[in-house]
């Protein structure tokens, strides 16, 4: 098996939110501001060592209890999970800024029309990812739905899968 960098996988959380960076509520307005504030806007980044498992039918990255541990030392217990509510993120693969978006609450009213974030907690009390093409409170768009065009699932699958943690 071909060993990969924690750089060619890297989930990117930015200090700036939503309205803070003004990044409107589609893919043609928010990417380019995205890729403009990334990277002076990281605050935290989860790379291939902090994700356990990645779920391709249900597009779920379980975090391992590492980057569980330190996410909750920056949110303490008392705090909701949803505190990177309206947070924004980058996504890279190979070094290059693949896509971006925020972090959401499921039931927020908002019309994201861009890759989401929603925070789960697993019955281990670990976190989990859960990736979406935009927001919707309906069951997720089938993988091969062009709203997914932006993700780059081909790429995506073949990182996790090369190094031997993707599942189905």
């Amino acid at each position: 098996m071909r060993i990969l960098s924690k750089n060619q996988f890297v989930i990117s959380i930015f200090n700036d939110s939503f309205s803070e960076l003004r990044l409107g509520y589609t893919w043609e307005q928010a990417w380019p501001i995205l890729k403009a504030a990334y990277p002076g806007s990281v605050w935290r980044q989860w790379t291939l060592e902090d994700i356990a498992a990645y779920q391709w039918n249900s597009q779920t990255f379980l975090l391992t209890a590492g980057a569980t541990k330190e996410f909750r030392a920056n949110f303490p217990p008392s705090s909701s999970l949803n505190k990177l509510d309206h947070r924004a993120f980058v996504v890279r693969y190979d070094d290059t800024p693949a896509f971006g978006g925020l972090f959401l609450e499921r039931g927020s009213a908002m019309a994201i029309r861009y890759p989401v974030f929603y925070i789960d907690e697993n019955t281990d009390s670990t976190i989990s990812l859960i990736l979406r093409p935009y927001h919707t409170s309906y069951e997720m768009p089938p993988l091969s739905h062009p709203s997914w065009d932006h993700v780059g699932l081909d790429k995506l699958r073949s990182i996790f899968d090369e190094e031997g943690k993707l599942i189905f």
